[in-house]
């Protein structure tokens, strides 16, 4: 994951991989992308790609694997703790209060996630962790201090009141998992009034690094849409086919543009982009592009970064039109590997890649020549 930190400081979290690994953050110059400093090695656990943010303090708050950790601006530890749940973290939210939410993975037949609400200082427990209803493999969101949790079978809302220390139910589940040839969704997002996410989320990835193929589930992808105020009911909770093609899959979370209303979203297995009405599910256009990681939008210029994979020469970003589906500038980045994780925008009409072997900076052009 890369973040682009104040006075234009990019930082990097990355790790090693096996039973002894550890993540560590780095920052990095913005233009040559070498090392400036980093933090010391920090305990890591069971392995996923975890998240970090920087807080309104200047702090580096870290989860990952089975741990939480607080750097200091100038990346020295302050904080951290051992997580209560044996098993890997992906990444957390900051709620309203700035209270930090986090849970653990856990595949449709593992034991029920437990979810952490954690003080963003001293990264001790604010209420007592919380068993979900089910397994979820879907990373957290929030808006403000309501919960989205997607499950491996439904979607469910939930609330922290700081005030009183708890967190409750905000709404009955919703559930999505409704065909015998489908699989658990991925990350949610809240926008335009809705929640959002994608099914399928099963795949083999780790086979030639690649999305390509490697769908689990017999069927095709659907993004989901269900109300955020929602009163639950599996009936709230819509769909529509992303491409319609079998053996789809996805790894992370579609994309919103709500001044356009606009949503996003994508068959990784088989290299599908589409976008549909956000108000009710119509098609807008249909896209071939090979893209797994997290989307970036460009509102102002109406463009969505994706990347675009080649089995034969690796990995490109591509910047494609919101309203038209028309892929402006398309730019290969040397990566092997097809990212499935977390780029950061710069400043300057550039964007921070990262996948599992590389790291690159693209710059494009003002304008329409690009």
């Amino acid at each position: 994951m890369a973040l682009l930190a104040p006075d234009d400081e990019v930082l990097v979290l990355r790790n090693t991989v096996g039973p002894s690994g550890v993540t560590w953050v780095e920052s990095i110059d913005p233009e040559s992308l070498a090392e400036r400093r980093r933090s010391p090695d920090l305990p890591l656990g069971p392995f996923w790609p975890g998240g970090f943010a920087i807080l309104a303090d200047g702090a580096v708050v870290i989860v990952q694997g089975r741990w939480a950790h607080r750097l200091t601006p100038d990346l020295r530890i302050e904080r951290s703790r051992e997580l209560p749940v044996d098993a890997p973290h992906n990444s957390f939210v900051v709620l309203g209060d700035g209270s930090i939410a986090t849970k653990d993975l856990q595949r449709p037949a593992g034991r029920p996630s437990t979810l952490s609400v954690l003080d963003p200082v001293t990264l001790e427990d604010r209420t007592a962790p919380l068993t979900l209803p089910e397994p979820s493999v879907a990373r957290l969101s929030a808006d403000g201090d309501d919960l989205v949790v997607v499950g491996v079978s439904a979607l469910h809302r939930l609330r922290w009141d700081g005030a009183g220390a708890e967190v409750r139910p905000a709404a009955p589940p919703a559930a999505y998992l409704r065909h015998r040839d489908q699989s658990f969704g991925w990350d949610p997002v809240v926008d335009a009034g809705a929640i959002w996410w994608m099914d399928n989320g099963d795949h083999t990835f780790e086979r030639g690094l690649t999305m390509l193929g490697n769908g689990v589930a017999a069927g095709p992808v659907r993004l989901w849409r269900a109300p955020v105020g929602g009163t639950g009911g599996d009936s709230e909770a819509s769909s529509v086919e992303v491409s319609g093609l079998a053996g789809g899959a996805v790894t992370n979370p579609p994309l919103v543009d709500a001044s356009r209303g606009i949503a996003i979203a994508y068959d990784s297995a088989n290299g599908v982009l589409a976008a549909f009405d956000a108000s009710d599910l119509t098609p807008r256009w249909t896209q071939r592009i090979n893209t797994a990681q997290h989307l970036v939008l460009f509102a102002d210029t109406g463009e969505v970064l994706v990347n675009d994979h080649d089995p034969a020469t690796g990995d490109a970003v591509a910047l494609v039109g919101v309203d038209d589906g028309r892929v402006r500038v398309r730019v290969a980045v040397e990566s092997p590997a097809q990212s499935v994780v977390f780029g950061a925008p710069g400043r300057r009409r550039d964007f921070y890649y990262v996948s599992l072997s590389t790291i690159a900076r693209v710059v494009f052009d003002d304008g329409d020549n690009y």
